[in-house]
């Protein structure tokens, strides 16, 4: 009887795990998603990285977790003045992009994913 309380107590246990793990992971996502909304315009790309951390990606062309719904961002994209962008990738296709200009500053910022 004792050995099947700690089987239930187990699951019980890795369930918890699990959902923290997971509210974690939402959290950071959460937080990836305000910190990109907020840069400023015209930030250095310095400042950037001292608040978003290491990019995850890097390149000429705008992208983010998929184009569908997302329409008025890669319309917004490609009419800033950005010439690359900078990529962080959070949970499972959450991808928040920041368009650096020729001066290294930021023109555009968008996060999207399903």
């Amino acid at each position: 009887m004792k050995a099947a309380w700690l089987g239930t107590q187990g699951r019980w246990l890795a369930a918890l795990l699990c959902f923290a793990t997971a509210a974690c992971e939402v959290g950071e996502e959460w937080r990836l998603v305000r910190v990109t909304n907020s840069l400023e315009i015209g930030l250095a790309e310095s400042e950037v990285g001292k608040r978003l951390g290491p990019p995850t990606d890097s390149g000429t062309k705008f992208y983010l977790g998929q184009e569908q719904g997302f329409e008025a961002q890669y319309r917004e994209a490609a009419a800033s003045t950005s010439t690359r962008y900078l990529f962080w990738h959070g949970g499972v296709d959450l991808v928040c992009a920041v368009g650096l200009d020729p001066n290294s500053r930021v023109a555009f910022r968008a996060c999207g994913g399903t």
